[in-house]
């Protein structure tokens, strides 16, 4: 039993360090054997947690993601899937998320830049609570297919256009607000 409590230990030693991988390097540069110096293993170490650094990449994302899916729902049970304020939470709370770990940011960027499907499939689960709270706002409040998918992606261009923002150096709080400020009129527009 201890023996797990110590693989696990080293398995998300390992993920934090490649996630600091990520961020510093990128993906295209990104390397096993710095996150093995950095995660104080030797340079085998990661193969028998991961087959390769492509699996260690898509442990990274879950990694990350996990966290997210779990504030999500916390925020969706207390507020209700479906209610302006629900999609305005979730909106906060991912800009917030990213902001307040900013190494995690550096996954976002992968979206970009990444031909790998099952990597770009997992990163759109950073946008299904958003979307499928808009989802559930849409068919209370009766607007089309079309309109709830424009009102999906215009919440997720907000909230991304936001992270941007906040990495040039704009005050996050400000940019917070006015996310919020500008997700509300969104939602009072369709009603």
């Amino acid at each position: 039993m201890e023996e797990n409590i110590i693989t696990d230990s080293l398995r998300e030693r390992l993920i934090c360090a490649g996630l600091s991988e990520l961020e510093e390097h990128g993906i295209a540069v990104f390397s096993l054997r710095r996150v093995a110096v950095a995660a104080g293993v030797s340079c085998a170490a990661p193969y028998r947690h991961f087959k390769d650094k492509d699996e260690l990449i898509l442990a990274i994302i879950d990694y990350v993601l996990d966290g997210w899916v779990l504030l999500s729902e916390q925020i969706s049970d207390s507020l209700g899937q479906g209610g302006g304020e629900c999609i305005i939470a979730l909106s906060q709370s991912l800009v917030r998320f990213f902001v307040g770990n900013g190494n995690f940011r550096s996954i976002l960027t992968l979206a970009q830049s990444d031909s790998d499907p099952e990597r770009r499939k997992r990163l759109l689960g950073f946008d299904e609570p958003i979307i499928s709270s808009v989802s559930v706002f849409s068919l209370e409040h009766g607007l089309s297919g079309e309109d709830s998918e424009v009102l999906a992606l215009t919440v997720l261009s907000l909230i991304y256009g936001t992270l941007v923002l906040i990495s040039r150096g704009n005050s996050a709080e400000r940019c917070i607000s006015n996310l919020r400020n500008k997700i509300t009129s969104e939602l009072v527009a369709y009603l």
